[in-house]
């Protein structure tokens, strides 16, 4: 994790009511969110695992990581919350505050998701705050900010997300210069890879996304993976276009699913990869099925 490239960017921060029974489904955000549990309670599912939060729990919510929450024993609840990106970036001020699981995402919205750069410190999705007054106060400074919009409300909101990033990292990650070691880049490399794959993606696209040389995050992602980034790409690529091909679609088809500018580049891809053109490839695939 590296501090330097810090520079928050509030999307959205309010205070936030919600009257039971309520229930939201499965998503993912693209950004991060804190939620401030004023009060009731309700049931958290993060990544499968649940969590029952009550009146002044903290929340911490990330990128990339599918969660859903119900109420409680028919308990309405008060929930002041903040969405943000940590580091200001290409999509910033494109994206949404997201209620769709992953499955249902566009290709470009896929490429909204944050690289999350907290992945592998075991942070959240219940935080320690050791000075909660502080933390309420900066909370709905933050919330006041963002609706009042005051001159340089953009730097006023930056430094009030910062102080309150301290003090998140502070209490829940004393070790936090070792948090993200190599292995935990090149795993937020490899699942962006995932997550988007169907899309062009080049080196610049990754120091742009994670803000790291391309050196540093193709040295890292080789010690993780055994390949290099483009041969993992290239790969996951191949994979998607047999079977589409497998499956009788068009080759015109998979190359505008894959987002290549061309046919003819698409199947001049394939044929390097695979050993013979996607028509070839996909008559054989006729054949063996009759």
């Amino acid at each position: 994790m590296n501090l330097n490239t810090f520079s928050p960017f509030v999307r959205y921060a309010a205070r936030s009511y919600l009257r039971a029974p309520f229930k939201i489904g499965r998503r993912i955000i693209f950004d991060y969110e804190i939620i401030f549990l004023e009060s009731g309670s309700f049931l958290l599912t993060v990544e499968d695992q649940a969590y029952v939060c009550n009146k002044g729990d903290v929340i911490f919510l990330r990128p990339g990581q599918p969660h859903c929450l119900e109420s409680l024993d028919d308990c309405s609840i008060s929930q002041p919350h903040i969405h943000f990106d940590l580091c200001y970036g290409p999509y910033s001020e494109l994206s949404y505050i997201s209620f769709k699981d992953l499955p249902y995402f566009t290709p470009e919205e896929r490429t909204w998701i944050q690289p999350d750069l907290f992945a592998g410190t075991g942070i959240g999705p219940l935080l320690k705050i050791s000075d909660m007054a502080a933390f309420r106060e900066l909370l709905f400074s933050i919330i006041s900010d963002y609706f009042c919009k005051n001159q340089l409300h953009q730097l006023e909101l930056k430094q009030k997300m910062l102080c309150m990033l301290q003090m998140v990292i502070r209490d829940n990650l004393s070790d936090y210069e070792q948090a993200a070691p190599e292995s935990d880049i090149a795993a937020m490399v490899k699942q962006f890879i995932d997550y988007n794959y169907k899309n062009i993606i080049s080196l610049d696209t990754l120091e742009q996304q994670f803000h790291y040389s391309r050196y540093y995050l193709s040295r890292a992602f080789v010690d993780y993976t055994g390949r290099p980034i483009i041969k993992y790409y290239n790969e996951k690529r191949l994979v998607y276009a047999k079977e589409m091909l497998q499956e009788g679609a068009g080759v015109t088809q998979v190359a505008n699913e894959l987002n290549f500018n061309s046919i003819y580049s698409f199947s001049r891809f394939f044929k390097n990869a695979a050993g013979c053109s996607p028509t070839a490839y996909r008559t054989m695939c006729d054949e063996q099925n009759t």
